[in-house]
């Protein structure tokens, strides 16, 4: 079976992932630094790319880097990813995995927007769009409910 035929539902797999990490992230803040869980993620995901490579699935160059659009995505990719894992683990530290999911499902909100603003590519549908408005109304509930 290729990847390819199973990639439409590999979101849904994602979704049921991050849950499972949230509760395993909220008993862990406080006991681990995110110094220790940034280092055991690096390590992760440093030896990930290496079984990736040696197993022929993937490969790791940098010459793409060469084009000054790629190098300013590249750059931007590392210093959105260094604050969002430091204000992950602020915000998740300090209220809860069920408040963080429920409140940062606003963010497909935000993709369609960055996607056109940054990259000047549509990828609006109309089922898209009252999704989007039913997760808006969502996410303004949830913050208005607040952090209890």
């Amino acid at each position: 079976m290729e990847l390819t035929s199973i990639a439409a539902y590999l979101p849904f797999l994602n979704s049921i992932l991050y849950a499972i990490y949230y509760a395993f992230l909220q008993e862990s803040y406080g006991r681990l630094s995110l110094s220790t869980l940034l280092l055991t993620n690096g390590l992760l995901f440093i030896s990930l790319a290496l079984v990736t490579t040696v197993f022929r699935i993937d490969t790791i160059g940098f010459s793409e880097l060469r084009e000054p659009k790629m190098l300013l995505v590249f750059f931007g990719l590392i210093v959105i990813s260094t604050v969002l894992q430091a204000t992950h683990y602020i915000a998740l530290k300090n209220t809860s995995a069920t408040y963080m999911a429920f409140a940062e499902i606003s963010y497909p909100l935000f993709v369609p927007i960055f996607t056109y603003a940054l990259f000047n590519r549509a990828e609006l549908s109309g089922s898209i769009m009252i999704g989007g408005g039913f997760i808006l109304v969502g996410s303004y509930i949830i913050a208005m409910g607040g952090w209890k």
